[in-house]
């Protein structure tokens, strides 16, 4: 469960299909965001999730650390609902899609299949 978990955490999953596309002006990725919760299935993952942040810049590039303190870095771009990240720091470099399905100024949730159980993301925005 563990591995399966930091591969989860990790942003390795591809996200399954998703039902409603968000316009992709309406999506505010640009800050720090923290990870809240991880819903998998119909249940809230009790693994600690505060070390998680996000961070998104303005020139396309990404940052994240997750559960267990390993770094990803690289670039994104949004394709419609999708969020698609390049990670340059393993060779080879790997791209990861994930779907976003909710976006305001302070929220951003995540959807993805992990092992054909639909999963969630919740991370707020750092102040």
């Amino acid at each position: 469960m563990k591995g399966l978990l930091f591969i989860f955490i990790s942003l390795t999953c591809i996200f399954a299909a998703c039902k409603k596309k968000l316009p992709k002006e309406g999506i505010v990725l640009q800050g720090t965001w923290r990870a809240g919760n991880l819903v998998i299935g119909d249940s809230i993952s009790p693994v600690d999730l505060s070390p998680v942040r996000l961070t998104f810049s303005k020139n396309s590039r990404y940052n994240y650390l997750n559960n267990i303190g390993q770094m990803q870095a690289g670039t994104y771009f949004l394709k419609d609902s999708l969020l698609i990240t390049t990670d340059t720091t393993i060779k080879p470099i790997k791209e990861t899609a994930v779907h976003i399905i909710k976006s305001t100024k302070d929220t951003l949730v995540l959807r993805m299949n992990m092992d054909s159980v639909e999963t969630l993301m919740y991370l707020l925005k750092e102040i």
